[in-house]
């Protein structure tokens, strides 16, 4: 089966002989051997897995593969006696399909047997099958291995007439036999064995045999098994946007894992994955506002499940995952949502419906066709679509999915093309933009919807050329309808705002032309109008190259005067629509999506623009998303959730005030100076019943969650373990004295405990958390360790104190009794305390006057790794003092406790040029900043001094 090295080096050096002699070496065949990575897929059809061997064995069975490509398959078998027999198969011999037999003589054999075949193709990826045969004579079919913490119980039945036992076993993996492992001598009446201190994680094969006064010896089949604690394999389990990533100890056992899910600590848990490969999993299938629980066992049968870890998707999105593209059979020019579902005007292919309920996923529904869709205005179960040359049409919502036209009006005379539509749903009246230059404006009676009526009132714009049109009305005046236009005046050549109004005369159905607005330097073209303004996308009227200048402008409308209010700064663009949403503006331009802020309409202000694909002629939103026509044949969400202005939802006041906490569904659980305290934040207004139970702990400061337990990082006092499972009176487990120093922060993953310490990072092993047990320790290089977190397995700690060395180091606990330096970095911190990864990057708060936040770049492949950006000064013009507390990052924000600025916002999209220009905004807290974390929407933040603060 293994060939010598050199043969492999013979046959690569022909291979560059080969392609140096081709005029075109590069051929199909050779690209696709280089970039093959698929392995064979190997099927043994006979005989079954765990069936008796004969004494003559056929295996058969098929391999899937590419014909041609295979380059060796063979096979080994092995039993007690060791390797009994190997060879291969000849690829000669292997069908057109695959198929494939060989066989082999028993004749020697004793006890049980594994058949492993091997396939190696051409580009060495392999692939392997592996089969047991239970030995033909009377086997010890009620030997079982029952696996626990450090702990295997083996059992079975007694064999009549046996004159002793022996257990062979190995913990490595392999199989054990008479030559190699592990034995265990045992009398005739033995029918169990306890095995102790074995290593968790690791697999444990065993073979029992019955000796026998006369020959043959009953053997028992291979029985494997991973010893395990219910914390082994519990996942680390972080929330992100749309997604939840878990992580889970790499244990030597597998490679091969089930996760299981639920939405409620108790269940019911599904296997939610099948088997996977690996020691971590991202779950794209959530939704918002739903905590998801999860547990993980190995893949083979009969391994313990660990106990639940749980996280809940953070809903600020990063700023590379905002944009969900659909393709569309056809290019989207025009977009309005109602309900969970968005209407796209594509032209002369009619009108697109696509389903929005879940906006990260939006799906095209179906194609309603049409004569030329150009606008469409929603309004109940309605929607009414300026067609172009087909008029206007009403379809009727009643089915949102599927609209049907339920009347078309044409005109008399016949409206040439009807390009915008604006809807007064107070008195059933559609103003309509028609006319060859559209010079006309219509007065639609839409009373009876299945027989739209004219009123004969058209405004004859003979020198405009009509752009946009809205409606609005004044509650005071309940008889007045008021109509914006947009137009060229083709005898000026600029644009104008024209204000209209409808007065009901009775029988005399007119508009009445009342103010105009225009602006030497401007052309407006859009326009939408919110309460008691109108707001107008203008272009500059002289401009040298395109694109185009132009800038929002807010103007008053009645009763307010005509008259400009606000303006912004220009940008470029073509623009093209306009939505107004709590208080900001959303344009499109044919760029991308340009947002302003209009909360006060004296000051509007850019606040946003991003680039989007195709040329963006459409936009709707619902405060939570833009939706936009981009143009091609997409459309395209855009998630608007990015933190702006913060504040204070719930504050819960504790006496002595609170330190490290952790969360977990609608709990957070919350370190003190004298107790582990447990509250209700499902009501984040944080009523004053949200206090549930506590458990009295003298000294803590930080908590860490794994399954029903709690575990409390608690100064000079060490480590204590709380079963939280019922939170109204959480109760007393288990707990150790420091290694040495004092306990600051905690992290866990698995059986094993991190904690930064006065003295540096210590390791705790909590398999059986009434007994944690100190195992290890890395020191400090100056003034003991601040904080710790864990990913894959590394430990990043921030080591330091004032007037000492400062630095983070990243260390490696594959072997957490003994933890590796693998690098270190930030020297030029001063007093460097809580950190958070997010990405390749590690956001470190420094209490040193004048600093605040930096980053470090921990990705091993950069050019940069460990290197260290910024700092940002978390209160820049105050007077320099002692700072920075709790950190949190995710995308491009981080969260930073102050202890004069309250909760600081720090733009971080890019961290290399972290400075203090990079400080967006801050929210007042309290005086004695702790600990932060994020949730859902929230941010949660402690005070050594008042409690838990919930942040909008």
């Amino acid at each position: 089966m293994n060939r010598p090295s050199f043969f492999k080096l013979l046959a690569a050096a022909a291979a560059l002989l080969g392609l140096s002699a081709c005029p075109n070496p590069i051929t199909g065949s050779v690209l696709a051997q280089m970039t093959d990575k698929s392995a064979p897929v190997i099927t043994i059809s006979s005989p079954q897995d765990n069936s008796q061997y004969t004494q003559t064995v056929t295996v058969q069975g098929s391999i899937a593969h590419v014909p041609g490509e295979l380059r060796e398959v063979g096979f080994l078998v092995a039993g007690t006696l060791g390797l009994l027999t190997q060879g291969e198969v000849p690829l000669a011999s292997i069908g057109a399909d695959g198929a494939f037999s060989f066989q082999f003589d028993t004749v020697t054999f004793n006890g049980p047997i594994v058949i492993t075949l091997t396939a190696q193709d051409w580009n060495d990826n392999q692939a392997s099958k592996t089969i047991t045969l239970n030995y033909p004579g009377s086997s010890v079919s009620s030997f079982t291995a029952t696996p626990s913490s450090k702990r295997v119980d083996l059992s079975w039945e007694p064999v009549d007439g046996a004159t002793g036992y022996t257990v062979y076993y190995t913990a490595n993996g392999t199989l054990p036999s008479e030559s190699y492992g592990s034995t265990i001598d045992l009398g005739p009446m033995a029918t169990t064995v306890p095995l102790t201190g074995l290593k968790n994680g690791a697999l444990h094969i065993f073979l029992l045999r019955a000796h026998m006064d006369e020959p043959p010896d009953y053997w028992s089949g291979y029985v494997r098994t991973i010893p395990l604690s219910p914390l082994t394999l519990a996942p680390l389990v972080r929330g992100g946007y749309r997604e939840i990533s878990l992580e889970w100890a790499q244990i030597e056992a597998t490679e091969e894992f089930e996760v299981l899910r639920a939405t409620s600590e108790n269940g019911p848990y599904e296997n939610y994955t099948g088997v996977l490969s690996g020691f971590s999993f991202t779950d794209t299938n959530v939704s918002e506002d739903t905590w998801y629980y999860y547990k993980v066992k190995p893949s083979l049968e009969g391994s313990i499940v660990s106990t639940f870890n749980a996280a809940q998707t953070f809903q600020v999105p990063p700023q590379a995952e905002r944009i969900t593209s659909l393709t569309l059979p056809y290019a989207a020019q025009k977009v309005r949502i109602a309900g969970n579902y968005a209407y796209v005007a594509a032209g002369a292919q009619g009108l697109l419906v696509v389903d929005i309920t879940d906006p990260a996923a939006p799906v095209y529904l179906r194609t309603i066709g049409t004569t030329n869709a150009k606008d469409l205005v929603i309004q109940g179960s309605y929607l009414y679509l300026a067609d172009g040359a087909g008029g206007v049409r009403v379809l009727s919502l009643a089915s949102p999915d599927f609209p049907v036209i339920q009347s078309t009006y044409t005109g008399a005379p016949a409206i040439a093309d009807a390009t915008a539509l604006a809807l007064d749903a107070m008195r059933n009246h559609l103003y309509v933009i028609d006319g060859s230059g559209n010079t006309n404006l219509l007065l639609l009676n839409a009373d009876n919807l299945d027989n739209i009526d004219d009123y004969r009132t058209r405004y004859p714009a003979s020198v405009l050329s009509l752009l946009d049109v809205e409606v609005d009305y004044v509650e005071a005046y309940p008889n007045y309808t008021f109509v914006y236009v947009t137009a060229l005046n083709t005898s000026t050549s600029a644009n104008e705002l024209r204000e209209f109004y409808y007065y009901n005369l009775g029988a005399s159905q007119k508009l009445f032309e009342y103010r105009t607005f225009t602006d030497p330097d401007y052309n407006p073209n859009l326009l939408a109008v919110s309460d008691d303004y109108v707001y107008l996308l203008a272009t500059r009227n002289a401009d040298i190259e395109p694109p185009p200048e132009y800038c929002l402008f807010v103007v008053g409308k009645y009763p307010l005067n005509l008259t400009e209010v606000g303006q912004t700064a220009d940008t470029s663009g073509y623009a093209s629509d306009l939505r107004i949403s709590g208080g900001k503006a959303y344009a499109a331009d044919k760029i991308g999506m340009q947002v302003y802020g209009v909360s006060t309409p004296s000051a509007p202000v850019k606040s946003e623009f991003l680039d989007t694909p195709g040329t963006p002629g459409g936009i709707d939103t619902d405060g939570s998303y833009a939706f936009l026509a981009s143009g091609l044949p997409l459309f395209q969400v855009v998630d608007l959730r990015l933190p702006g202005s913060m504040s204070v939802e719930g504050s819960y006041s504790s006496a002595g005030g609170l330190k490290g906490l952790a969360v977990r569904g609608d709990i957070v659980y919350a370190a003190g100076t004298a107790a582990l305290q447990l509250i209700d934040i499902g009501d984040p207004t944080l009523p004053p019943d949200a206090g549930l139970g506590s458990y009295t702990i003298t000294g803590a400061v930080d908590v860490a969650l794994s399954g029903p337990y709690a575990f409390v990082a608690a100064g000079v006092n060490g480590l204590t373990v709380v079963d939280v499972s019922n939170s109204g009176s959480p109760a007393f487990v288990g707990s150790v004295a420091p290694i040495s120093s004092y306990l600051e922060r905690v992290a866990i993953k698995g059986d094993y405990l991190y904690a930064a310490s006065g003295s540096g990072l210590q390791v705790y092993d909590v398999s059986n958390p009434a007994q944690p047990v100190g195992i290890g320790i890395y020191d400090s290089a100056g003034g003991g360790m601040q904080d710790v977190e864990l990913r894959g397995e590394r430990a990043y700690t921030t080591d330091g104190a004032y007037f000492q060395p400062n630095s983070l180091k990243v260390l490696d606990v594959s072997q957490p009794a003994i933890p590796a330096s693998v690098g270190s970095g930030l020297g030029s911190g001063m007093i460097i305390g809580y950190l958070s990864l997010y990405g390749d990057w590690a956001f470190v708060s420094d209490q040193g006057p004048g600093l605040g936040l930096w980053a470090v770049n921990v990705n091993p492949a950069s050019a940069s790794y460990m290197s260290a950006y910024g700092p940002c000064d978390t209160r820049p013009g105050a007077p320099d003092s002692f700072g920075s507390a709790g950190v949190a990052a995710f995308g491009a924000q981080a969260y930073v406790l102050e202890p004069t600025a309250g909760l600081v916002l720090i733009n971080v999209s890019n961290p290399a040029a972290l400075s203090d220009a990079s400080l967006v905004t801050s929210l007042a807290l309290g005086a004695d900043p702790q600990d932060l974390i994020l949730n859902g929407r929230h941010a949660l933040a402690t005070d050594g001094a008042s409690g838990l603060r919930i942040v909008k």
